[in-house]
């Protein structure tokens, strides 16, 4: 089955406003839905990659989880965490997170959720703001 690379950023998850962020809980800034006849999945084969920059008058920090579930979200499996302070350069593969494939495999209607767990309550300004995913996707069988 033939696979291709996607890089999924703020705006494939609808994040596209700015938001208030509580310290001590995962925040939701936004929902992919698997569209129909492909199936997604978080990281690569061999060199998939995560980047988050999050910022508000400053580059501020915290967790960002990528949470896989069924299209009614009562199913949930988390499939990625990192730090935000582990994210060196965006165009520098060496220092991001390595994100290897990730199962499950997201199918028609069923969510990649993002999440953000803030070191401190912040206001994040969206335009500045960046969110890059590596994930493959596959057509459906």
């Amino acid at each position: 089955m033939s696979e291709y690379q996607r890089v999924l950023d703020k705006s494939d998850f609808g994040w596209t406003a700015d938001v208030s962020v509580t310290a001590g809980q995962w925040n939701k800034l936004g929902t992919f839905t698997c569209p129909a006849g492909l199936n997604v999945s978080v990281g690569r084969r061999f060199d998939g990659y995560a980047y988050a920059y999050m910022y508000t008058t400053a580059q501020v920090h915290g967790k960002i989880r990528i949470v896989a579930t069924n299209p009614q979200e009562t199913i949930k499996k988390t499939v990625l965490e990192f730090n935000t302070r582990s994210c060196g350069d965006a165009t520098d593969k060496t220092k991001k997170p390595f994100v290897p494939l990730r199962l499950p495999w997201v199918s028609q209607d069923s969510k990649l959720i993002l999440e953000y767990y803030p070191e401190a309550n912040q206001s994040l300004v969206v335009a500045s703001c960046v969110i890059l995913i590596d994930a493959t996707q596959r057509i459906a069988k």
